[in-house]
């Protein structure tokens, strides 16, 4: 009876043992898998700095034209900084449609959770 005792404890013991380091190596796994999703958003982002860096060199285009604005509309404020000079940002591609004379239009949205959001067309 002893033996049974300690043998079912000692299975018990390597059972939780082995729950706990399957435990560890999810949390060593979730971790990894956690760094390598920001060193591929900060790469995406490099790359993307890199492009607007590129056309507004040549361009000589103002990429701190939404810098300060707190506003989700269209105003004069935005309308005197991007009057005369090409502006560049990144943003995301909505659409993209064929209209008169073949000319190819296009939709894309500028901004994040906690500042302006701006539509272009």
């Amino acid at each position: 009876m002893k033996t049974v005792l300690f043998s079912f404890a000692w299975a018990l013991f390597a059972l939780t043992y082995l729950q706990g380091c399957g435990d560890e190596s999810r949390e060593t796994k979730r971790s990894k898998d956690e760094k390598a999703r920001q060193e591929q958003v900060a790469q995406q982002k490099a790359k993307r700095d890199e492009i607007v860096l590129a056309l507004k060199k040549a361009y000589n285009a103002d990429d701190t034209w939404d810098q300060g604005l707190r506003v989700s509309t269209w105003t004069v404020d935005l309308q005197d900084r991007i009057l005369g000079r090409p502006i560049v940002s990144s943003g995301l591609l909505v659409d993209v449609w064929l209209g008169q004379g073949g000319k190819h239009y296009l939709h894309l949205v500028k901004g994040s959770i906690v500042g302006p959001h701006f539509d272009f067309f």
